[in-house]
C-alpha cells in the first residue's frame, strides 16, 4: 500500500474533507486515479447526490449541491484506511468493531451494516448476528468478519437513511 488515510469522524478521510468541491477532490487524482464515471442517485430522503467513481481501489466521492457529503471505500491496494491505528480492512473485524464502537458510544444495525451516527460512519457487510436487547453482537466467522466490506463516511447532517429504521445494538464484541 502506498498511502495510509486516517478516518476523521465528521471531517472526512485522509486528504478528502467534507465540503470540498469536485475540483478540490480532483486534485488527488495522482493517488485516486482519473475520473471513470459519474452517476446521479436520489437518496431515500429525496436529496440528489452525484457519485464520482475512479480506480477500483479509490474512494467513491458523492456530492450534493456541488460539495462532498459522502465517501465510500472498499479494501484497497493503494490506500490503507485507519482509525486510531487500527486498519479498517486489514485488522481483525472484532478489533475494528470494538475500537470504533468504544469511540462511537451508541451503535446501530441497519440492513447488514453497522451505523455509528456520532462518528458519521457506516460499516457495511459484517458477518455477524446482532441482539437489539443490548447483548454484544456475535461474529459468525473467526476468520472473515466481513462478506463485502465497505466503509461509508458522511458529512454531519447527511445521514443516508432514516434514523427511525436503526436498531440499537451493543458497542462491545462478544
Amino acid at each position: 500500500m502506498s498511502e495510509v488515510w486516517n478516518v476523521c469522524p465528521k471531517e472526512g478521510l485522509g486528504p478528502l474533507e467534507f465540503g470540498m468541491t469536485h475540483a478540490e477532490v480532483a486534485e488527488f487524482e495522482n493517488i485516486m486515479g482519473p475520473l471513470d464515471e459519474t452517476t446521479e442517485e436520489i437518496l431515500p430522503n429525496g436529496r440528489v447526490t452525484q457519485n464520482e467513481y475512479r480506480d477500483s481501489g479509490s474512494p467513491t466521492c458523492s456530492f450534493e449541491n456541488g460539495i462532498l457529503t459522502h465517501i465510500g471505500l472498499r479494501k484497497s491496494e493503494i490506500i490503507d484506511v485507519k482509525f486510531q491505528d487500527v486498519s479498517i480492512f486489514n485488522d481483525n473485524s472484532q478489533d475494528v468493531y470494538s475500537t470504533l464502537g468504544r469511540s462511537a458510544g451508541a451503535v446501530y444495525w441497519h440492513h447488514n451494516s453497522v451505523v455509528m451516527p456520532s462518528l458519521c460512519l457506516e460499516l457495511i457487510g459484517f458477518v455477524m448476528e446482532y441482539s437489539p436487547k443490548g447483548k454484544p453482537p456475535v461474529f459468525k466467522s473467526k476468520t472473515a468478519g466481513f462478506t463485502w466490506p465497505r466503509l461509508r463516511l458522511f458529512k454531519p447532517g447527511h445521514l443516508p437513511f432514516d434514523e427511525k429504521n436503526l436498531i440499537e445494538i451493543s458497542n462491545e464484541v462478544a
